[in-house]
């Protein structure tokens, strides 16, 4: 975890008038290391914040995503971190266990009369978007590949399950997107209809099954990353369109075996690594290709 970009992110926070308070859940690190690898931070906003999420995140340094999900936004530093600011309507309670207050500038009476509201902002705008864009589609797959490698080096088979088959999901979205442009539904469901579908995904059916053995796991990961990238990023230099090459490089190099699992000396550098260089990577959520 940076540091730095902690102060940054909660000095940017307190800047911001339509964040009303803002409490941190540091849980989950990794084992063995004490490594924070997740923070979470829960956010009482108003709902212009969460529409206006996308603008205010871009300003941010020293990211290699930043994207919408489901509990509102999430950004990754080059250390590895993630970062899931959750978004919560202006009289949350955060009077919950393990939640440390940052700062709440509303005033106790606010939160105790809307404490029964339950609804909390989403940013709608942009995570519809996300759903038709390919660059948004190819770092949604790289967000959750790095998730699944950070799963295997920690030794959580059935997590890593989980997030190796999203990235199928973002596969097939991916396929969808080019052969049917706007068509409803995500993932596998409605595949059927989309004309073309099957035989599209011939090539790289092979890539989408997951075991549940850690360094199985990790060799279907890296085949499923390099599969990806071999369709998406000549897709993505052909339209103009951004390239999360950032965190691609952290994803892989997070799929390098430990030291001591490669007879106490270093990985090797992924054989696709040496076409990534010289490309550069910045920060951002990607790099134009």
């Amino acid at each position: 975890m940076s540091p730095s970009f902690l102060q940054q992110l909660v000095d940017r926070l307190r800047q911001e008038p339509r964040v009303l308070a803002v409490y941190v859940d540091r849980g989950l690190t990794a084992p063995r290391t004490g490594e924070v690898q997740e923070i979470t931070l829960h956010l009482a906003v108003e709902g212009s914040f969460a529409q206006a999420a996308d603008a205010w995140a871009a300003s941010l340094a020293e990211l290699v995503y930043s994207g919408p999900e489901s509990h509102g936004w999430t950004l990754i530093t080059p250390d590895g971190t993630e970062w899931r600011l959750c978004f919560h309507g202006p009289s949350a309670d955060f009077a919950e266990e393990g939640l440390q207050g940052v700062f709440d500038r509303r005033a106790p009476s606010r939160v105790r009369e809307g404490a029964q509201e339950g609804a909390s902002p989403s940013p709608g705008g942009a995570a519809g978007q996300a759903q038709t864009d390919v660059a948004a589609v190819a770092a949604a797959f790289w967000r959750d590949l790095y998730r699944a490698a950070r799963a295997i080096r920690a030794g959580r088979a059935l997590t890593a399950h989980h997030w190796l088959f999203a990235c199928g999901g973002r596969m097939i979205d991916l396929y969808r997107l080019a052969l049917q442009p706007g068509p409803s539904g995500r993932g596998w469901e409605g595949a059927d209809e989309v004309p073309g579908m099957a035989r599209a995904l011939e090539p790289v059916r092979e890539f989408l099954s997951s075991p549940l053995e850690c360094p199985a796991q990790r060799r279907a990961a890296r085949r499923l990353g390099e599969a990806f990238e071999g369709l998406v990023l000549p897709l993505c230099r052909r339209i103009g369109a951004t390239y999360p090459m950032a965190l691609r490089t952290l994803t892989f190099r997070a799929l390098e075996p430990e030291p001591d699992a490669a007879g106490g000396g270093g990985a090797a550098p992924h054989p696709s690594d040496a076409t990534a260089r010289g490309r550069g990577s910045g920060s951002g959520s990607g790099m134009n290709v």
